[in-house]
């Protein structure tokens, strides 16, 4: 099924009405879309793309749940892969 873009808006509009709670289409940035979903599923682990880069590296490492990172295009580049090295520990 195809579905105009233009009606997405309206789409939406009539599943928070249907639901009866606003809050389940409230927008999410990642760490609240992880946080979310560990309410909703405590019995999974998440795992999520996206990688770690030196201006990233100290923010997520710092999380108590993030665990590891995935390390991309930085580590072709041995100063981008040290310095994310260093922001873990």
């Amino acid at each position: 099924m195809k579905t105009d873009a233009a009606a997405l808006p309206a789409l939406y509009d009539s599943l928070a009405e249907r639901m009866g709670d606003p809050a389940n289409f409230a927008p999410l940035t990642p760490i609240s879309f992880l946080s979310r979903t560990a309410d909703v599923h405590p019995e999974h682990e998440s795992l999520v793309g996206g990688s770690v880069k030196p201006d990233n590296a100290a923010t997520l490492f710092g999380q108590p749940d993030i665990d590891g990172g995935l390390i991309g295009g930085a580590a072709l580049d041995a100063d981008a892969f040290l310095a994310i090295c260093r922001s873990a520990g």
